[in-house]
């Protein structure tokens, strides 16, 4: 199956995706706009917490510093507020490329 914003929202309603604090993710689609345009491709983020349908993430690499801190060290390292289908979990991307890519696709 084509991974669109259907596939994921299937996926989520089925129980298959859920969110937890500290959970790797990546892009997982853009806006025609270019919406998230704070997130960056081929980038891994961390969920620093959840707020209701949106999620609050940081680059991975800055993540331990917003644990011990609790606060933003530099302007680089910032947290990004983002609605949940726009980003998936490392575990469930790994697993639709490897199927993508043994089906022939």
């Amino acid at each position: 199956m084509e991974r669109s914003k259907t596939w994921f929202n299937d996926l989520f309603d089925r129980n298959r995706i859920s969110f937890q604090e500290g959970e790797r993710v990546v892009l997982f689609r853009r806006k025609s706009n270019g919406y998230p345009r704070a997130l960056e491709e081929n980038v891994i983020y961390r969920v620093l917490r959840k707020d209701v349908e949106n999620l609050i993430l940081v680059k991975d690499e800055a993540f331990e510093s917003f644990q011990q801190n609790a606060f933003i060290n530099s302007s680089r390292e910032k947290e990004i507020k983002v609605h949940r289908s726009y980003v998936i979990p490392m575990n469930i991307n790994r697993a639709s490329l490897i199927d993508k890519i043994l089906m022939g696709d």
